[in-house]
């Protein structure tokens, strides 16, 4: 809710007409002073100190009776002559003016405050707006305050706002027209935006929002193609697979090393009979440890303990990589046929260079290098947005989506060309 300085000052001269009593420089309360001359006579003395008792008397007295018919210590009733323009934003959750939606019903026609063309009577009665969270609270403050209110709507933008704002934002056009003096106060659920704040004053914050991340829902492609082939590969990134490689390699050269010299072992001699060479060893021991690690066993023949640890880290090795690599296989291959986002976390939208869909009011808010912004004016185009995939992500108030996200409510009207009424 937004107030502005002329209402503030308006106040301040109700309350300094109605006050009677003229109190002292640094302003005190009232005094009276009793002549310090030694000749006044006793009585007069006794009967002025008498006078000052009942005085005080009768002063606490009326400030018990007040506060005892009133919860209000401040400002009850303290606007009661005084008459302010309102603008009242309309929205489900934050102000409701019900009388006009169920006139709208009974009538058969569409309900619309903010329409000149569709606005009921009872768009403009005060005393209906008191629908909603934010509706509610005001039109109790404005009841105890008494002050009169002219009831306005969207309906009611003048032509001289729209000369002075030229944006998309209902609200932030609001604003101007308290700015430019046509509007007392504005109610609704607004954000303080930068832009709004260096204009106008708000009250304090009744309400923290949040904002979640939304994207288009994809459904991945479920057809085999040849770039399917590569997929057994992306179960480890290219850092792990170098990690497994020399770890093969190494396990590999080891067991050659150590079984070398045995008499029964697998490096004896060659296919044709001869004595095993080096290279030939070292590549026999390495084929066998690649044939180990793909089928998930062990293929070295071993005769010491030395060789036994080391087959025993060579198989642990085995089993971890061989147990990660298929159940990162599995996941691709379920994310595959299975719905996704057009973007996984708003990290990856800024690595990407994406962009964000978000209303035009709240944009200033969001400053992240490589993320280009597409404004909109209603979270209705914005979903069209979205879903024409202009942009990867949107970002929308908590309340908006679980109203019309989750909850599946709401509908509107987004026009496609530029020079579309309908």
């Amino acid at each position: 809710m937004y107030h502005s300085c002329r209402a503030q000052s308006q106040t301040r001269r109700i309350l300094s007409r109605k006050t009677g009593v003229r109190s002292g420089r640094w302003g005190g309360s009232p005094t009276t002073r009793i002549p310090s001359d030694d000749k006044v006579p006793l009585c007069l003395s006794v009967g002025l100190y008498v006078c000052l008792c009942l005085s005080v008397c009768l002063f606490v007295c009326v400030c018990v009776w007040q506060g005892a018919n009133s919860n209000n210590f401040r400002c009850e009733g303290c606007l009661r002559d005084s008459t302010m323009k309102i603008m009242y934003i309309d929205w489900s959750t934050a102000v409701l003016n019900s009388p006009a939606r169920d006139k709208a019903a009974e009538l058969g026609i569409e309900y619309s405050c903010d329409d000149p063309d569709l606005a009921l009577p009872e768009c403009f009665v005060p005393e209906n707006w008191d629908g909603g969270w934010v509706g509610a609270t005001f039109r109790d403050a404005i009841v105890k305050l008494g002050v009169n209110v002219i009831a306005l709507t969207r309906a009611n933008f003048t032509d001289e706002v729209y000369d002075a704002y030229q944006g998309g934002s209902s609200y932030t056009r609001c604003v101007w027209e308290v700015v430019l003096g046509n509007v007392d106060l504005c109610v609704g659920d607004f954000w303080e935006t930068e832009e709004r704040r260096r204009v106008t004053a708000f009250t304090s914050t009744l309400k923290n929002d949040v904002f979640r991340l939304t994207t288009k829902k994809t459904v991945g492609n479920q057809q085999f193609v040849s770039d399917d082939l590569m997929n057994i590969f992306k179960p480890f990134t290219e850092g792990v697979w170098a990690v497994t490689a020399a770890c093969i390699f190494l396990g590999a050269l080891c067991l050659f090393i150590i079984e070398r010299g045995s008499e029964d072992g697998d490096f004896v001699s060659n296919d044709a009979g001869e004595d095993l060479r080096v290279p030939e060893g070292i590549a026999l021991s390495l084929w066998m440890a690649l044939t180990g690690y793909v089928s998930g066993g062990v293929s070295h023949t071993v005769s010491c303990w030395a060789s036994r640890f080391v087959m025993f880290g060579y198989a642990l090795l085995i089993y971890i990589s061989v147990s990660s690599y298929t159940a990162n296989l599995a996941n691709l291959l379920v994310a595959k046929g299975s719905s996704v986002g057009l973007i996984g976390s708003y990290e990856e939208l800024s690595l990407r260079g994406g962009r964000l869909c978000i209303l035009e009011s709240v944009a200033s808010l969001v400053q992240t290098p490589g993320v280009e912004l597409v404004t909109y004016d209603d979270y209705f185009a914005t979903f069209e947005g979205l879903y024409s995939e202009r942009c990867q992500a949107a970002a929308i108030g908590a309340a908006e989506f679980r109203i019309h996200i989750a909850g599946g409510q709401g509908s509107g009207s987004v026009c496609v060309e530029e020079g579309d009424e309908n």
